[in-house]
């Protein structure tokens, strides 16, 4: 009887794994899903470091010539090395700080022949309050360069009214690199990337894999395929064959992933500079990731599973497919929180709930790996909430998937629970 359930078994799991692995949109996804996470992670970084090339010409309206002359100097040190490519900056001085000037340099910038102008005269630095008028307001890196050119052109300025000599008043404005260095397993911002990834990877996994089994349910019992198929195979065997075949298909996504990061990951790094710095596998990182995937996807297929047995179509599925995935969509939002803090009450707390476990207690591991038995207990945790589910979805599933037509309520599937 047991071998026949095993291979009843077996032959579902494998019906399953070829029927997703043959379709175009598995290789699809499947090679390029690590271009998306590469794009969304380290793109927008790599645009903002490499700034396009050209020229733009700033105006400094000041009644302190030393003082604007401070400003073109630190400036300059923004400006990009030889052989390096950047926006220069043409910097002119006016000493006409009338409102004629003012309008005169506005009606410029509209025409597009200036690209701002500093208003920056000795009343407004008195008052704290120096104005920066351009076309590129958007541009938070340029906003960023101008404000501590400003900044420490006045520094210099007022260290020079002191008598300090410009030697010493360059040595003190340089700026000095802050090297972070973790003790005892800490992380840094390598780290981070590396964590928001894994966990993001984890996230999308878990979760399209258990739409993928629900749908999976709900379209072959709207076909009436599943009458058919439980006349030889019980239910529990049919949603059991159902779940480890579509886990195998992510545990073959996975593996491909794995191995296209091993080939290609290191370059993809190096082409991101210091982002590369600190990012890292510890042995902690590799051996969790597959056991919270493999937990965390057989819980939440378990109940997308039994949601596709209990309604009757795709509308019903959505309206209720949200509270299925809130807690995931949960310890995303919650994720920074327990990296900053891994060790706090709440991340404890909320790494132990196993349904934000898969999620929260692997971002403690990368963050700083938790004491092993908070990480045992996560794990137990899980697995009884595992059983505690399957046990209630198979219920639901075996009722669930003959019964057509009529939107159940929550009553009814209490009394399936009760009597199946």
């Amino acid at each position: 009887m047991l071998d026949q359930r095993l291979r009843n078994l077996g032959l579902i799991l494998k019906r399953e794994y070829l029927e997703r692995v043959r379709t175009k949109s598995f290789v699809i996804m499947t090679f390029l899903m690590p271009v998306m996470m590469f794009s969304f992670a380290f793109l927008p970084s790599l645009l903002i470091g490499r700034r396009a090339a050209g020229h733009r010409r700033l105006v400094v309206v000041t009644d302190n010539p030393q003082l604007a002359q401070s400003f073109r100097r630190q400036l300059q040190q923004f400006q990009p090395k030889a052989g390096e490519t950047g926006m220069q900056y043409d910097v002119e001085i006016s000493d006409k700080t009338t409102e004629a000037e003012r309008t005169r340099l506005s009606s410029e910038i509209s025409a597009l022949s200036l690209d701002g102008f500093l208003w920056m005269t000795e009343e407004a630095v008195r008052a704290k309050k120096v104005t920066f008028n351009t076309r590129a307001a958007s541009d938070f890196v340029e906003l960023g360069i101008v404000q501590r050119a400003v900044r420490d052109g006045i520094l210099e300025q007022r260290l020079a009214a002191n008598n300090i000599p410009s030697a010493e008043v360059d040595d003190l404005l340089k700026r000095v690199d802050l090297d972070v260095i973790a003790i005892k397993g800490g992380a840094g911002v390598g780290m981070l990337l590396m964590a928001v990834m894994l966990v993001l990877l984890l996230y999308m996994s878990v979760l399209m894999n258990g739409i993928i089994v629900m749908r999976s349910v709900l379209e072959e019992k709207n076909s009436r395929v599943m009458e058919v198929m439980l006349s030889t195979v019980t239910a529990k065997e049919l949603m059991a064959g159902k779940i480890l075949g579509v886990g195998a298909v992510g545990l073959t996504q996975m593996l491909v992933w794995g191995l296209m990061t091993a080939l290609f990951g290191g370059s993809a790094l190096l082409a991101v500079g210091k982002m590369a710095e600190g990012m890292h596998f510890t042995p902690a990182m590799i051996i969790f990731f597959p056991i919270f995937y493999v937990l965390g996807y057989l819980l939440y297929s378990a109940l997308s599973a039994a949601l596709g047995a209990a309604v009757n179509s795709q509308e019903e599925a959505q309206q209720w497919q949200f509270f299925i995935v809130l807690p995931l969509m949960a310890s995303m939002v919650l994720m920074m929180p327990v990296f900053s803090s891994p060790s706090s009450t709440l991340s404890v707390v909320l790494s132990l709930i196993p349904f934000c476990a898969p999620v929260l207690m692997y971002m403690r591991i990368v963050a700083q790996q938790p004491p092993a038995w908070q990480i045992a207990l996560s794990i137990a945790l899980l697995i009884a909430t595992i059983y505690g589910a399957m046990v209630l979805c198979a219920r639901i599933y075996r009722v669930g998937i003959l019964m057509y037509g009529k939107r159940p309520t929550l009553p009814e599937i209490a009394k399936w629970i009760k009597y199946a």
